[in-house]
């Protein structure tokens, strides 16, 4: 589904973020990516819908090598949940935002409509269909900028920091959502106890490059290994 072959990523800056990364991410796999700030890791997800494009390497989904020309194409399989919702949600409704992506890839506006209360109601926010954006919290922000991209069906989910704003109620909810679904994931988080709940291989970064890629559990577990990247043991597993 997901291959990364010598992916390196340099900013205008000069500061070069990722260096010669190589994975795979299997069809239904949930992977985890992890790494202390400035790991690379917000960088990486960023090149797997094409919204950055390599300095050398490829990154390809289903086969297809992501450049400028099939960006739009890869963008309706890989759906990408920023850090920020507020970054997502700029329509008038919460319904607008969500109707958006079907709308743009020609669904008619009843079935968009019907998909966008479908999507809300599995996500137990419906209610907030008419309201603006900004007089959500940044909870309902969450669900409503993660059901704007699972309307459109995307066949890989990505997601950067999602437990960034959530309290223990919503983080719970929404591990709950994620593991009922079949699609293919990638979690970037420090939410270490949310990646060991939601994932089952963990990528580690440190200065750009990939140093660990195993059994989540195996990963997660390593006290070494995690400390020599400035990382600490999951909570559950702290003493």
């Amino acid at each position: 589904m997901i291959k990364v072959d010598s992916l390196s990523f340099v900013y205008p800056t000069g500061i070069s973020a990722l260096q010669g990364l190589s994975f795979s991410v299997a069809v239904g796999e949930s992977v985890g990516i992890i790494g202390r700030n400035g790991a690379g890791k917000s960088t990486l997800v960023n090149h797997l819908n094409g919204v950055l494009s390599p300095s050398s390497g490829t990154v390809s989904i289903d086969g297809m090598v992501i450049d400028k020309k099939n960006a739009e194409t890869v963008r309706k399989k890989v759906g990408l949940i920023f850090q920020n919702p507020d970054d997502m949600l700029f329509m008038p409704r919460i319904i607008d935002d969500i109707m958006f992506g079907p709308l743009n890839l020609g669904m008619d506006e009843h079935k968009a409509y019907h998909a966008a209360e479908a999507v809300l109601k599995e996500f137990g926010i419906l209610d907030l269909a008419e309201r603006p954006p900004y007089t959500l919290s940044q909870g309902q922000k969450r669900f409503a900028a993660l059901a704007a991209v699972l309307v459109m069906a995307p066949s890989v989910l990505v997601l950067d920091e999602p437990t960034s704003d959530l309290d223990p109620g919503n983080r719970r909810k929404l591990i709950n959502h994620l593991n009922r679904l079949s699609l293919t994931k990638v979690v970037v988080s420090h939410d270490l106890d949310f990646v060991w709940e939601t994932c089952s291989r963990v990528l580690l970064l440190s200065q750009g490059r990939l140093v660990a890629d195993g059994p989540m559990k195996q990963v997660l577990s390593d006290k070494t290994l995690l400390e020599s990247v400035s990382l600490e043991l999951p909570l559950r597993l702290q003493c």
